[in-house]
């Protein structure tokens, strides 16, 4: 499926998060091998999203990806990148699934109103937790994002 769609007109972009949920998973006590998922607060930190021209030049040729891009973290300035397909969303509207190599999270954008969800899973230990607390966590975002017009006139 090929819409082509413009992706001139809405990237860079600024995506910011309205609501993320999650659940992490924890041994009941030390020892105990049954976890259980618990609610659990991820913190939301908005990320830029731009088009990895780099990666479509090598990879033009890769099996049904459409798009392939950066999204850089703001408070961190982590890069992750992402192979998108083309989807048809509600009302049969065009939009892209992302995800990363390997697969761990997805990015659904609509780019015709700019609003994304996103979902993570992983098996991690917190920085800030000991041993006794890793496991795995799942979490999913939604938000909105906003075009970057003034950085994209100057490239």
């Amino acid at each position: 499926m090929t819409t082509n769609i413009d992706v001139d007109s809405w990237l860079p972009t600024r995506c910011v998060p309205l609501e993320t949920i999650g659940f992490h998973d924890e041994a009941e006590g030390e020892g105990d091998p049954v976890e259980t998922f618990g609610p659990a607060k991820f913190k939301s930190t908005p990320f830029i999203l731009r088009e990895n021209k780099t990666l479509s030049g090598l990879l033009d040729d890769a099996d049904d990806v459409n798009l392939f891009v950066t999204m850089q973290m703001e408070e961190t300035n982590e890069l992750f990148e992402f192979s998108c397909k083309e989807v048809l969303g509600a009302n049969r509207e065009p939009g892209y699934s992302c995800v990363n190599t390997p697969p761990s999270d997805i990015l659904m954008l609509n780019p015709k109103s700019l609003r994304f969800s996103r979902a993570a899973i992983g098996s991690w230990t917190f920085q800030s937790e000991t041993n006794l607390r890793t496991g795995s966590s799942l979490f999913v975002e939604m938000g909105q994002c906003y075009s970057l017009e003034s950085e994209s006139d100057s490239n």
